[in-house]
């Protein structure tokens, strides 16, 4: 994988440093946002190009910065100040290119920061075919270019191709046998005027190479790579980053990954720019869940029902808290166990809190009796559904940083289902009716059957 990435800065016509390159998307500065997406992709050094008069505004936020967990930044002035840092540098592994008004997807950066640059070759992002408006039209200060391809190697880079190509992003991994190629083509180029933006030496030298067949295409998701050529661009570029957020890379519900999940992308929508953090959203949670309870606990209808309808609220806030911190990369590892852990928690005070309420409505002793089988039933059910039981921290912010997820077979989906949050709307359709009587006898009993099948799946894959 990449081990070095470089951030050209776009020149803008009688301007130090683009006016937009600070401005907010979804929450976080452009600047920010390419920084934390190489650190998150595994990236830990990352050197900006700029001019040495941009050099002051450029530090009093890397300030900012630093004061996240991550790698190192350094600012570079030109070519051969970079040069003169990275001579030497052997264990690095490949260099990865990338100009600042591209935004890649965080799961899309993951992907090309870890692709296997052949040795002595190149792998540029591209997207495609082009159509006629796209994005990916050659502008003459932006390096996305209409690209030949076949099969995976481009062929030739140039301003206009044949329908049914693909458009060539400024982003490239250079192999360490390139990345030496490309700094002694350069000082061959010395001579020539090239342009005075970084970003401009690019195109004759990835040109070059496609005639040579040395670049590997590797192809972006549609919208994966998006270009912030503007202001204007801001806000769309933040929605299709907002509705690109993965979900749970552990699974959800039907109702979780669906309805609850889309609800919680329009909230963010709304919210992003506001001074809101995935922990405000999290104690939200929380004081609803505690308020749920309280209605469950009174145990008359209007009580019952005023708690179950807090329920999909709470479903939506548990979705939105993560993908918060996931588009502005506040993931850590103690969030992902508080999150995992304190949802159960919660569930099973609600699960008990409908309980002892059925039993001050009732008198019947038989719904404090099943408190203990629900309270050991769920918990032997979380133990053999938990998502990260058995995996090490690396493995799982590995599984966070990717993103990759692989396709459920029919009885493990069976299980993410019977694990998930879903059965929060049974309990809002059982409150309706008045019959949260039926629904936790259903559940007390259900629970400590579906342990026994588990318990029983468990010992037969170990025969």
């Amino acid at each position: 994988m990449a081990g070095h990435a470089l951030i050209l800065l776009p020149e803008e016509a009688g301007q130090v440093l683009p006016p937009y390159f600070f401005s907010r998307i979804a929450g976080l500065p452009l600047l920010y946002r390419l920084i934390y997406s190489c650190w998150r992709s595994g990236v830990n050094r990352v050197s900006i190009m700029a001019p040495r008069e941009a050099r002051a505004d450029l530090e009093s936020h890397l300030d900012r910065i630093y004061t996240r967990k991550g790698g190192a930044v350094q600012l570079i002035s030109d070519w051969q100040d970079l040069w003169n840092h990275t001579q030497g540098d052997q264990g690095d592994g490949p260099m990865l290119v990338l100009v600042a008004d591209l935004l890649p997807l965080p799961t899309f950066m993951a992907e090309f920061a870890h692709f296997p640059v052949p040795a002595g070759s190149l792998a540029l992002a591209v997207t495609g075919p082009p159509g006629s408006g796209e994005v990916c039209a050659f502008r003459e200060r932006h390096p996305a270019y209409l690209a030949t391809r076949q099969d995976r190697l481009i062929t030739s880079l140039g301003f206009y191709a044949p329908p049914g190509n693909c458009c060539a992003m400024g982003l490239v991994a250079f192999s360490k046998a390139a990345w030496e190629d490309w700094r002694l083509w350069q000082g061959r180029q010395s001579g020539t005027d090239s342009g005075t933006s970084p970003e401009t030496w690019l195109y004759p030298y990835l040109a070059e190479q496609a005639r040579e067949k040395k670049i590997v295409a590797v192809e972006s998701p549609p919208l994966g790579v998006s270009l912030v050529s503007g202001s204007q661009d801001l806000r769309q570029v933040g929605f299709r980053l907002i509705t690109a957020t993965a979900g749970s890379p552990w699974g959800e519900g039907y109702f979780e990954g669906s309805l609850n999940r889309e609800l919680a992308r329009k909230i963010l929508w709304r919210i992003s720019e506001w001074p809101v953090t995935p922990n405000y959203i999290t104690a939200s949670n929380y004081l609803l869940g505690l308020a749920a309870i309280a209605g469950f606990l009174n145990g008359t209808y209007w009580g019952c029902l005023a708690g179950a309808l807090f329920l999909p609220l709470i479903m939506v806030l548990d979705c939105l808290d993560g993908l918060l911190a996931r588009v502005i990369f506040r993931e850590t590892w103690e969030g992902v166990l508080l999150d995992l852990y304190s949802d159960r928690v919660q569930d099973v005070l609600i699960l008990c809190g409908i309980s002892i309420g059925q039993y001050r409505a009732t008198g019947r002793p038989l719904f404090l009796a099943l408190l203990l089988p629900l309270i050991l039933g769920y918990a032997w059910c979380w133990r053999e559904t938990n998502p990260i039981r058995g995996k090490s921290r690396e493995k799982v912010e590995d599984l966070l940083r990717t993103r990759s997820r692989k396709k459920q077979p029919p009885g493990e989906r069976v299980l993410t289902e019977a694990a998930s949050r879903d059965f929060f709307y049974l309990i809002l359709l059982f409150a309706l009716f008045n019959h949260l009587d039926w629904f936790i006898l259903a559940t007390g009993i259900g629970t400590g059957l579906f342990a026994l099948v588990l318990l029983w799946l468990r010992r037969r894959g170990q025969d």
